[in-house]
């Protein structure tokens, strides 16, 4: 998986991680909790403001579906993002949440595989 959009994977126990560029799934630390797996990602730039900025760490809870609009991270062509989805017809819009990248993508539900959604942040700066 390239992270190399706009998250990093982070840990707190391997505090260079978020300068890996590729890794595979297996080799992303995860955490587990009574309610589901966990991971950390780290935001490299502002596509998500105002609700994430850019170094936040962002605690995604790992699981293959999601709402049918919200903030998802997701892989396309192996490149993992975290971004705003709308699920339409098959059809899934992707937008970034900072109002001057108004930018959105139309891509095909099949082509995008949900890793998981957020569900805190922890605002580092």
């Amino acid at each position: 998986m390239k992270f190399d959009h706009n998250v990093s994977a982070f840990s707190p126990v391997q505090p260079d991680l978020y300068q890996s560029k590729t890794l595979e799934w297996d080799d992303i630390p995860k955490t587990h909790r009574h309610d589901g797996d966990y991971l950390y990602v780290i935001l490299n730039n502002n596509d998500m403001y105002d609700r994430y900025l850019k170094d936040d760490i962002v605690i995604i809870k790992i699981q293959n579906d999601c709402p049918d609009e919200g903030d998802a991270l997701l892989s396309i062509d192996d490149t993992v993002m975290l971004k705003h989805i709308k699920l339409i017809d098959g059809k899934v819009i992707l937008t970034n949440l900072n109002p001057y990248d108004d930018s959105e993508e139309m891509v095909d539900q099949d082509k995008i595989n949900i890793l998981g959604i957020p569900v805190s942040v922890m605002r580092v700066s």
